[in-house]
């Protein structure tokens, strides 16, 4: 079962701030907020894949999220995991290491 991701972890192209529409700031895991999936992405392309970022910082990107759990929801919306698509076609890398979703 995968981790649940965090505003502040990592994806597989490295540095990865999250943009505020992509936390649950009212929602902590070993306290920070967590990420969610919102679709804000959804449906747009670019040169890196299903979201176009408008800055790669030192080979990092400034991704949305792309996927999230079936199963659990926070705010509304699907919470994000390690392993889960973000925008530019990265995968979350690191999250908590306590806290799970299906």
């Amino acid at each position: 079962m995968p981790s649940i991701a965090r505003e502040t972890d990592q994806s597989s192209h490295g540095e990865a701030a999250l943009t505020e529409f992509d936390i649950a700031q009212s929602i902590k895991v070993n306290g920070l907020s967590i990420a969610i999936f919102q679709g804000l992405m959804q449906g747009t392309t670019g040169p890196c894949g299903l979201y176009d970022p408008p800055i790669h910082i030192e080979g990092g990107t400034m991704p949305g999220t792309a996927q999230g759990s079936l199963n659990v929801f926070a705010e509304g919306s699907p919470v994000h995991r390690v392993t889960d698509l973000r925008g530019c076609g990265a995968v979350t890398a690191t999250g908590s290491l306590n806290t799970f979703a299906n």
